[in-house]
């Protein structure tokens, strides 16, 4: 009777656990989500370094997040390109830039495909 119910107790216990731990999260097997381009490239740029694998924001950069109120892609794009540049002529820009001490480095190398789908990516909400 003992070794029935430790037997018993062990089956639920395994259904919950291979759940809680499939990869795919519910996704038939073999299923892998595919990050979007813009995501890749804010990856490969360090962007999380100092804004957050979630662009939650750091001590060292702003949060990533409601940008559409300040930028359209054009304009965004333009700024990951020379980030100085805009933070002379824009005082809400010059007002992070002495909150967050660490200079945004410009996206010269990125072609202008990535960095399009990285101010897609950053226009998410």
């Amino acid at each position: 009777m003992r070794g029935g119910a430790l037997a018993l107790a062990a089956v639920p216990s395994f259904g919950l656990s291979a759940a809680a731990c499939s990869p795919s999260g519910g996704k038939p097997p073999g299923t892998v989500a595919t990050p979007a381009p813009g995501r890749l490239v804010f990856l490969a740029e360090t962007c999380p370094t100092c804004h957050g694998h979630g662009r939650e924001g750091t001590n060292t950069g702003p949060a990533l997040d409601r940008l559409r109120r300040h930028w359209d892609e054009d304009t965004l794009v333009r700024f990951l390109h020379n980030p100085a540049a805009f933070k002379l002529l824009d005082p809400r820009l010059a007002a992070l830039a002495q909150r967050y001490r660490s200079d945004m480095p410009p996206l010269f190398a990125a072609d202008e495909r990535r960095v399009r789908a990285l101010a897609r990516y950053l226009l998410q909400e």
